[in-house]
């Protein structure tokens, strides 16, 4: 019975190795997966940001075209109305002589 308590002891032992390297094991599946798992929460972070970036930087530049053409629309309109006006006042003025040489 004493030669079976150093045996008992080594087999012991070597359990205690085993379990301890099925738990580093373990820890470093679960440190790589929990790592894969950052990495990828950061990839998919920086791409929404980046498309993010990208569509407000089109509506900026949808904004700025749609305010150009405002302008544009603007200043074509306001040289039809100075046009109109000048012609409305030819008009009347042609039409005040033709009335003043009638009388």
């Amino acid at each position: 019975m004493e030669n079976d308590f150093p045996r008992v002891n080594d087999v012991l032992k070597n359990e205690v190795k085993q379990r301890e390297a099925a738990d580093n094991q373990v820890s470093t599946k679960a440190d790589e997966e929990i790592q894969r798992i950052k990495d990828a929460i950061s990839g998919e972070r920086k791409e929404r940001e980046e498309t993010e970036e990208a569509v407000v930087d089109m509506i900026k530049d949808m904004v700025k075209k749609i305010r150009t053409e405002l302008d544009t629309e603007k200043g074509e309109r306001a040289a039809n109305e100075e046009t109109l006006l000048t012609l409305l006042e030819s008009t009347c003025s042609k039409i005040n002589k033709q009335a003043r040489t009638m009388d």
